[in-house]
């Protein structure tokens, strides 16, 4: 009788996900194994997978890895019981990872301070910034992270969203701002309140695009993206308009460097275990893309292309 292996061909790991882990299992007893055939642009350095005795491959993104969108991982599952014809057997498996950049601010952006709005590279630790729900707060790390021309070229989701002067209401922003994809925007208003009985939510600045007063860009530089951390994740101003300081659940470990993810576990070491990362919330409620666009900006007329990137706004 054929050793046949049963379980899923494809594996989809959803976002902000570090491990994912699937059974597998064969019509008679046997031992596994698991060969890694193909991980487009990763490296064997940016993933872990491995399959037990008992047929459960687990698959791990290593802390700081940049998974292109469309990146999968194609693995070849062998489950065998011995020699000859009829204990051998093959599976094929493809494993759809998720794109991951975590939110930030493009060097030039002016970020409101106790002593007035700084452009966030001259930030320090234990500066003191406003927030919109008790006293101004010290900021307890600070992160860079900068992208070459190349890299932005070979990881087009990562590049920046400009959002222009008054695209979210008069004033909101007072001038332009610069943002990664998946930096959340506080959205208020009628919209909010109507759409999802709540005063205040987060958009990602991508799913707010509109092909006019915000629009992801095509840079000509390098772009430096900052990270600010504080005791909570909170609500602060730049240029005017309200967003978030770095959320630290699954998602930015995921997207930040292993020495930032190191320094940060030193200062909250209960982030070390996945339900210390889980006991973390959003400040506030976090929309899907389809929420995002009906409670977002005011479209524009849609002109083609993409924007470039003024001098100004990168390093």
């Amino acid at each position: 009788m054929a050793l046949n292996i049963f379980g899923p061909p494809v594996i989809n790991v959803p976002p902000a996900t570090e491990t994912i882990t699937q059974l597998y299992t064969a019509s008679k007893p046997a031992a596994w194994s698991v060969v890694v055939t193909g991980d487009g642009a990763l490296t064997p350095a940016d993933y872990s997978v491995t399959i037990s005795g008992s047929g459960l491959l687990t698959v791990t993104l290593m802390p700081g890895v940049i998974v292109p969108p469309g990146t999968a991982l194609s693995l070849t599952i062998s489950a065998s019981s011995g020699p000859g014809a009829g204990n051998n057997g093959s599976l094929n498996v493809t494993v759809n990872l998720p794109a991951g950049v975590v939110p930030c601010f493009v060097a030039g952006s002016l970020i409101d301070t106790v002593e007035g709005p700084r452009p966030v590279e001259t930030l320090a630790v234990g500066d003191l910034v406003p927030v919109e729900d008790g006293p101004p707060q010290p900021i307890l790390w600070i992160g860079k992270r900068t992208l070459s021309i190349a890299d932005l070229g070979a990881n087009p989701h990562l590049r920046p969203v400009r959002i222009r002067r008054d695209a979210l209401g008069p004033s909101c922003p007072h001038r332009t701002l610069w943002v990664s994809p998946q930096h959340r925007i506080v959205l208020q208003g009628w919209r909010a309140e109507l759409f999802f009985g709540e005063a205040q939510v987060f958009a990602a600045a991508i799913h707010l695009t509109n092909d006019d007063t915000i629009r992801q860009c095509r840079p000509n530089r390098a772009v430096t993206y900052y990270h600010l951390a504080f005791e909570r994740h909170l609500l602060l101003r730049a240029h005017g308009l309200l967003s978030e300081s770095i959320f630290l659940g699954d998602i930015a470990f995921l997207a930040l460097r292993r020495s930032d993810v190191e320094e940060l576990l030193v200062l909250f070491p209960e982030l070390r275990s996945r339900t210390g990362r889980d006991a973390s919330r959003t400040r506030l409620r976090c929309l899907t893309g389809s929420e995002a666009r009906l409670a977002g900006a005011r479209s524009g007329p849609g002109r083609r292309g993409q924007p470039r990137a003024p001098q100004s706004a990168i390093t």
